[in-house]
């Protein structure tokens, strides 16, 4: 096991030493309810769900022993550095390629013990607030890029999480595409349509689910999105694209986890 701390894009930003000794981990003040939620992506699309999940707070309790008084506190001031991260959320791991989004720290607590006649060793204390309660893997669920054959055309995509993930689509025409609906039957065939005249043979388009854009190219185009945002259900998923031929889809998603 080996506690890291990154920022949100998976850069390290410190390391737990390997004789750190973890006494607990606790985080079952964890609870499910049911609420209306509106969530609003950054290019003004909305999500309304009537699911939500309260936040999940991580009770972290563990000790550590320096060689000296001096190693000791180099190991607290690092470490508090990296919890308050200037103020910005970051990821928390406690398995290789899994993680945890923290908005930030609560409680920190230090009590020193002597030995001999210096301070080396300390048990900490320290809680992490995360209102995203789920578990995410480092490598996301991915299929293609498949080629665009038919229309309409069901491509399947395999989501190995255990709760239901945003799906992120990838669009690459290699002719016009001026309207394109997408669909996943195995979720009440939920689905959007983008209808843009502009967009074919050169362009990309992305519909980030998670962030809840729509970018072609880099620029905003979600005055062409109609419809909700994608995803995918744990297990085996069908998606239906109907609109033009020629070109390929990219479909991808986090797998989270509670």
């Amino acid at each position: 096991m080996s506690l890291i701390i990154t920022d949100t894009e998976n850069s390290v930003l410190y390391t737990f030493p390997a004789d750190f000794d973890l006494h607990s981990w606790d985080d079952r003040d964890f609870s499910a309810r049911t609420k209306v939620a509106e969530r609003f992506g950054r290019d003004g699309g909305a999500e309304v769900s009537d699911k939500a999940v309260s936040p999940r707070r991580v009770k972290v309790r563990g000790a550590h022993h320096a060689v000296s008084a001096a190693a000791l506190k180099s190991f607290l001031d690092t470490l508090v550095a990296a919890l308050r991260n200037r103020g910005e959320a970051f990821r928390f791991s406690w398995e290789t390629g899994f993680y945890i989004n923290v908005s930030h720290v609560t409680g920190f607590s230090a009590k020193r013990f002597s030995r001999g006649l210096a301070y080396k060793s300390v048990e900490i204390e320290f809680t992490l607030n995360c209102p995203d309660p789920f578990w995410y893997a480092v490598t996301p669920d991915s299929a293609g890029p498949v080629s665009i054959t038919a229309s309409p055309q069901e491509v399947s995509f395999t989501c190995t999480g255990t709760q239901p993930a945003w799906l992120s689509v990838q669009m690459d025409p290699s002719g016009p595409w001026p309207s394109v609906l997408v669909e996943n039957l195995t979720d009440g065939q939920n689905g959007f349509w983008y209808a843009d005249p502009a967009f074919g043979s050169g362009n990309q388009l992305v519909v980030d689910s998670a962030a809840g854009t729509v970018r072609r190219d880099g620029m905003n185009t979600i005055r062409h999105f109609t419809g909700g945002f994608l995803r995918v259900l744990p297990g085996g998923n069908t998606l239906r694209i109907t609109g033009p031929t020629g070109g390929s889809i990219i479909l991808s998603a986090r797998r989270r986890y509670l």
